[in-house]
């Protein structure tokens, strides 16, 4: 290791060390690693050091406090993001002694960082996560002392069907449109009343906790005192757990005592991985429907939404995982528009008409784009890259790549993302876990997708826009920038594509009538 190495190993001991803890120069470093600012330290050596030190060895025989532990663990899985780190800090979380919240709010960190960092993600990697959680879910179930024995199905409203999320913004964010969107199809199409229920705990609140890497997630106090929610053509039933009281006792017992009294056909349970919708399936069957269309998503309850081609691989993975083949249900996973409300040119920006322009869409570049992906477009010809959306890093890596800086534009966050790809001719995607929703955007702009077989994106786009590496993608993208007519019948594709994937009316009433039919079949 060299000086900046040794430095930075002994700013991160130090934090074990010293009487007074600055969780947020904690964070500013653990975040810093994360995001790549680190990225020419030996941060594999780095972690190696501390492992074989005092603090290594105290955390190892539990001879420093379990918060502090819970630092240590962490830390080792950012300094070398592999399933073996992060099953290792499940492992300690499992069996730490803390508070029941506490533990549900490490466990939820690891959620975000096996989506940030797809190193982590293994087979085993996201069982051992699967089973910390179910394990949090009896706990939860424990210290609630509530009635949950299975409502009869005779006794179940076949007219009224409950929506459960873990995160509920504004129609922006692509979780809250995917939740109202499908209460919207079931209140439409089928006529069923619907109410929705954010419980408002996806990254509960930590800021006492000293960790090197923590997320909140966004929340929306302004729908606190809000009854419903509508667009127009639709009024639907709303109820939000304020931020502040998310996993409270009280909260979740008045949910799932409204279940009780409300006696609902089933639950949608949006995202999965939710407590209060957990122990709901003790009384009524729970579908999960995965917010990443590239993964299989099973969270223990009766159903859940399958999108991938392969079934027979999808069925052996879910029994791995514990899941019953009957259990799946094969799905289309849609997606849902923000209205396009702006309109932009490529002459405000300072992009010159007659340049190819491909776009690269995503809240979480920092970590998204990295050195292989920098050093890819960097050789493209003829080619201007658009970045859409937070990139905090930009300036940095234009400071360090003078090509970089010459060759692109960040237009930083952005309201209307639609408005930005109308400007664009080929969607680029990195290599990583999410971007789903921005690629059927793209598309339905007519804008031709490039991406590997990878993530959500891949499953979005489809076969016909997969390449098998960077090398093929820079060859695609030639391609398209010198032959029209191809280009023109590839627009065409992704077009229709985007058609498909929009139409979450039709596709998600065809899985939601087949969870119908299953759950009739078994009472």
């Amino acid at each position: 290791m060299n000086e900046a190495d040794l430095a930075l190993k002994d700013k991160l001991e130090g934090f074990f060390l010293s009487d007074k803890v600055n969780i947020l120069d904690m964070r500013r470093i653990g975040h810093g690693i994360v995001d790549g600012f680190y990225e020419g330290y030996d941060l594999v050596g780095i972690k190696k050091e501390i492992e074989r030190g005092d603090i290594g060895k105290c955390a190892r025989n539990g001879e420093i406090n379990e918060l502090f532990c819970a630092a240590f663990y962490q830390l080792m899985l950012l300094l070398e993001p592999d399933p073996g780190n992060i099953i290792r800090y499940l492992d300690f979380i499992s069996k730490a002694s803390l508070e029941i919240k506490i533990k549900y709010n490490l466990w939820s960190g690891c959620r975000g960082l096996m989506f940030l960092l797809p190193t982590t993600y293994s087979n085993e990697s996201y069982k051992r996560y699967l089973d910390v959680y179910l394990e949090l879910v009896d706990e939860y179930k424990h210290m609630l002392q509530i009635d949950d024995h299975p409502i009869p199905y005779g006794e179940r409203n076949k007219n009224f069907v409950i929506f459960i999320t873990s995160q509920f913004t504004d129609f922006a964010h692509g979780p809250t449109k995917s939740c109202f969107f499908r209460a919207k199809a079931i209140k439409k199409i089928d006529g069923k009343e619907v109410m929705i229920i954010n419980t408002n705990d996806l990254l509960s609140s930590s800021a006492e906790i000293p960790l090197f890497w923590k997320n909140e997630h966004n929340s929306n106090s302004q729908l606190d005192e809000m009854d419903y929610i509508t667009d127009e053509e639709v009024r639907l039933p709303f109820f939000q757990v304020q931020a502040g009281s998310s996993l409270d006792v009280n909260s979740m017992t008045v949910i799932l005592e409204t279940i009780k009294e409300m006696k609902p056909e089933y639950i949608v349970n949006i995202g999965g991985f939710n407590i209060t919708a957990s122990i709901a399936n003790d009384m009524v069957s729970v579908l999960l429907v995965g917010m990443a269309p590239g993964q299989l998503q099973y969270d223990g309850t009766d159903y859940f939404t399958y999108s991938l081609g392969n079934l027979d691989e999808a069925i052996a993975y879910a029994r791995y995982l514990g899941a019953k083949e009957d259990s799946l249900i094969p799905s289309v996973f849609t997606s849902d528009f923000k209205l396009q409300r702006e309109h932009h040119t490529r002459q405000e920006l300072g992009i010159s008409e007659n340049m190819t322009v491909a776009c690269v869409v995503g809240s979480r570049l920092d970590v998204e784009i990295d050195e292989e992906f920098i050093d890819f477009i960097c050789e493209l010809e003829d080619i201007y890259i658009l970045f859409i959306g937070r990139f905090s890093k930009y300036e940095y890596i234009c400071e360090k790549n003078e090509r970089f800086k010459e060759i692109s534009k960040n237009t930083g966050f952005v309201s209307d993302t639609l408005s930005y790809l109308d400007l664009c001719d080929i969607y680029i995607n990195p290599r990583r876990l999410g971007g789903g929703t921005s690629s059927v955007e793209a598309m339905s702009k007519r804008v031709v997708p490039v991406s590997m077989n990878f993530g959500d994106v891949a499953y979005n786009i489809g076969d016909e826009f997969i390449l098998d590496d960077y090398d093929g993608m820079a060859e695609r993208i030639g391609t398209l920038r010198d032959d029209k007519d191809y280009y023109n019948e590839m627009s065409e594709k992704a077009e229709k594509r985007a058609q498909y994937l929009c139409d979450t009316e039709h596709r998600f009433i065809e899985t939601v009538h087949e969870l119908e039919r299953r759950i009739e079949m078994t009472e």
